[in-house]
């Protein structure tokens, strides 16, 4: 076997001696590492002890079917990514194997070779495409969690300066002021008439050096006068262009009190 570039292992398992060497060397020649079986058992044996970044089963082995070896295979570990490989006419079982998790599937015809690097090569980047996409997702429900259950109030707006819409306030901000979401979402920020401050301050621009424009100022809620310290900002993607604003609000009301008292004594 040799190493290459793409350092991705690609297991196979036909039993036609012949074509399985053939798409041995394929694979090796694009630089893939190759591992191979002969039958179902030995398939079992060698994913037992060894690693594969992709499958390529074909469907009609001598001791097991196709759809058996991913069956025992998913009992044991999770579900390796494969390809099937099918003969001529046999189209429709490989559709009915890709409901059921395959990525795709070669028919063993004349072109047969020359399409496996390709393939491999097309699937490899479908799986790191969603492998990218999962860890995204997991990264946005990681914040989105942090942002819901974070004692800090927190205000997302657009980038429609100088009085942003609002998109989105954490359940924080609402204890903290009284709005809901369902009252304040879409509404531009000059709407919380207790933000005005944060509003006259985003009037002149938000900061090109500091991450943050802050400050600390009165809000009554139900009839009472509340401190709020507020942190405004914005937010950038990769080019350096604004696309929304963030406020984050903590009540300084407890703090403000004991500093009268200590002052008083």
């Amino acid at each position: 076997m040799q190493g290459g570039a793409n350092q991705r292992t690609i297991f196979i398992v036909d039993d036609d001696r012949g074509l399985l060497r053939l798409i041995e060397k394929a694979l090796q020649r694009e630089g893939f590492r190759t591992g191979s079986a002969l039958s179902g058992r030995e398939a079992l044996t060698w994913l037992a002890a060894n690693d594969a970044d992709l499958l390529l089963l074909d469907l009609k082995l001598q001791d097991m079917e196709g759809k058996e070896l991913i069956r025992r295979l998913s009992e044991t570990r999770p579900l390796l990514p494969f390809v099937v490989i099918t003969g001529q006419g046999d189209e429709r079982v490989a559709v009915e194997m890709m409901k059921g998790g395959a990525k795709d599937y070669l028919v063993k015809d004349v072109e047969f070779l020359q399409f496996v690097p390709e393939v491999v090569k097309h699937v490899l980047e479908q799986i790191e495409t969603e492998r990218r996409l999962a860890a995204a997702e997991e990264r946005v429900n990681l914040v989105e969690s942090v942002v819901e259950r974070g004692f800090s109030a927190v205000l997302i707006a657009d980038a429609d300066f100088p009085d942003p819409r609002i998109l989105y306030v954490n359940p924080s901000f609402t204890q903290l002021t009284g709005y809901s979401p369902e009252r304040v979402t879409g509404q531009p920020l000059s709407a919380l008439g207790g933000l005005s401050a944060v509003q006259e301050r985003l009037r002149q621009g938000l900061p090109e050096q500091e991450p943050f424009l802050e400050g600390v100022s009165t809000y009554r809620i139900a009839d009472e006068e509340h401190w709020v310290e507020w942190r405004v900002g914005p937010v950038r993607d990769k080019g350096g262009r604004i696309t929304h604003c963030l406020v984050i609000l903590r009540d300084m009301t407890e703090s403000k009190r004991l500093e009268k008292e200590i002052l008083e004594i």
